[in-house]
């Protein structure tokens, strides 16, 4: 769901991490250390989850801190998550 978002808006990205502790990055590769990490958008990703937690995403807003997602999160929470997501990228291409 959240890589349909990324995919919208033409993000590059890749998911690390187990499917229930992730981790999200902007570009064309997962870092394994930090000169790897610097080569990703994290300004985009700060910008973006910054915009997350505004509309009441509560995630950690640095791209090295995995996201949360387990068993009580209901659908319905996962498509509001899509929903928001959408517009927190929007916002964040925006601010660019």
């Amino acid at each position: 769901m959240l890589s349909r978002v990324f995919t919208k808006h033409g993000i590059e990205h890749r998911f690390a991490g187990p499917d229930s502790m992730f981790g999200i990055h902007f570009g064309d590769l997962v870092p394994t250390n930090y000169r790897d990490w610097k080569q990703t958008d994290s300004e985009l990703y700060t910008e973006f989850a910054m915009n997350l937690i505004k509309h009441g995403i509560m995630l950690e807003p640095d791209s090295r801190e995995p996201w949360f997602i387990c068993e009580s999160h209901k659908d319905v929470d996962l498509a509001w998550l899509e929903e928001i997501a959408d517009r927190s990228m929007a916002e964040a291409i925006a601010a660019k």
